[in-house]
């Protein structure tokens, strides 16, 4: 008996939109240090909140802890990205960036 082998589907691409969700409770979180690892395969970026610490007036004692011992940088999220997704990401940013600074020229000029 012969055997019978499975013939290639045909390929079809479809559109389907992107129905973007943000849920009502998602709070927005603020970053001030970023690091940025990779492997072969992904990117890592890390988001941290680190506010500095309120030295007014500091004693010679405040300020050798504050220098010796820094201040902590709260991680507030990580992302992975695949090498592509990271590529598209920056595209993205640079877009937005330089719409920014296009509009924010106009603006400032204009008073």
């Amino acid at each position: 008996m012969a055997k019978k082998t499975k013939q290639p589907a045909e390929k079809r691409a479809y559109a389907v939109p992107v129905r973007w969700e943000i849920p009502d409770d998602l709070e927005v979180l603020w970053a001030s240090n970023f690091i940025v690892q990779h492997s072969l395969r992904e990117f890592i970026l890390s988001f941290f909140q680190a506010p500095p610490p309120l030295l007014i007036e500091p004693t010679e004692e405040e300020l050798e802890t504050a220098t010796k011992e820094g201040y902590p940088a709260k991680a507030v999220a990580r992302i992975a990205l695949t090498p592509a997704a990271m590529k598209e990401l920056i595209q993205i940013l640079q877009i937005n960036l330089d719409n920014f600074i296009s509009v924010t020229e106009k603006e400032l000029g204009e008073e």
